[in-house]
């Protein structure tokens, strides 16, 4: 457990939560998985549209995808990446990939549960039920398609100025204002802004 932090201090990163993990993986991917699995979850909503809900959960995305993640957790590098971007790129594996099956047969059905931790499983299902998250994601579906995207990409992803720039055909500069404008935005309408990227 970590020392108490005074409200002054930031809490740890999550490559010092990974370095502190010595050989506790599952505790590791826990810490890790718990500061992240909201982002993820929200992103995985916003990206499938009402029709799509009925075939394919944003629970049964993020569930996959914290599978796979744990699977591999062992090539996580730090220096290569944070554990975002890192966990993002199974959650768009998995969401395409369900998104393909849905032309052929079944949506997505996780199967890799049992190799899951319990701490992990417990983590994805308090989110699906989280009354905050829910609304969070109700009011970022309320915004203009160009700031939804801004949040998905920025926000939620956490993806550098540059990329969303190449992403959404704007300089860096641009995205960086617009994030900016957008942030405090929605921080003056009290939403919760915990879900994002530093």
């Amino acid at each position: 457990m970590d020392a108490p932090r005074n409200r002054d201090q930031q809490p740890p990163t999550t490559e010092e939560l990974f370095a502190r993990s010595g050989a506790d993986r599952e505790g590791a991917f826990g810490d890790l998985y718990r500061r992240v699995a909201p982002a993820v979850y929200a992103w995985a909503a916003l990206h499938l549209h009402a029709p799509l809900r009925a075939q394919i959960d944003p629970e049964d995305v993020l569930q996959e995808a914290a599978c796979r993640a744990y699977e591999r957790f062992d090539t996580y590098d730090s220096d290569l990446g944070d554990f975002r971007g890192w966990l993002f790129g199974f959650a768009r594996n998995v969401l395409y990939q369900a998104m393909d099956r849905l032309r052929s047969t079944d949506a997505l059905q996780p199967s890799r549960l049992n190799s899951l931790p319990d701490t992990a499983t417990s983590i994805t299902s308090r989110i699906a039920r989280d009354e905050g998250v829910a609304t969070f994601i109700e009011m970022i579906g309320k915004l203009s398609e160009e700031d939804r995207r801004l949040v998905s990409y920025r926000g939620l992803e956490g993806l550098s100025h540059e990329r969303v720039g190449q992403l959404m055909g704007l300089s860096p500069d641009a995205v960086m204002q617009r994030w900016s404008r957008l942030r405090s935005r929605l921080r003056e309408q009290r939403l919760v802004t915990d879900y994002f990227a530093a």
